[in-house]
């Protein structure tokens, strides 16, 4: 499976730029644990929705080729 990103949309809507997939995954959970860490004002739905992304990103297994 290969998957790519598209770092030219991703660096026009919100200014991040990574060199690889592996720097994108990173950041994206450093952004889901700083959601749920700080929950004060969520609904139990919303809450639930950022735990199930959470132990989704936490749960992907990055290994070297």
């Amino acid at each position: 499976m290969k998957i790519s990103i598209n770092k030219e949309d991703i660096l026009k809507s919100v200014g991040l730029e990574f060199t690889n997939i592996e720097d994108y995954l990173l950041y994206m959970q450093e952004l889901i644990d700083y959601l749920y860490f700080h929950n004060k004002n969520y609904t139990n739905k919303q809450y639930f929705k950022i735990e199930e992304l959470r132990a989704i990103l936490n749960n992907i297994e990055m290994e070297e080729k």
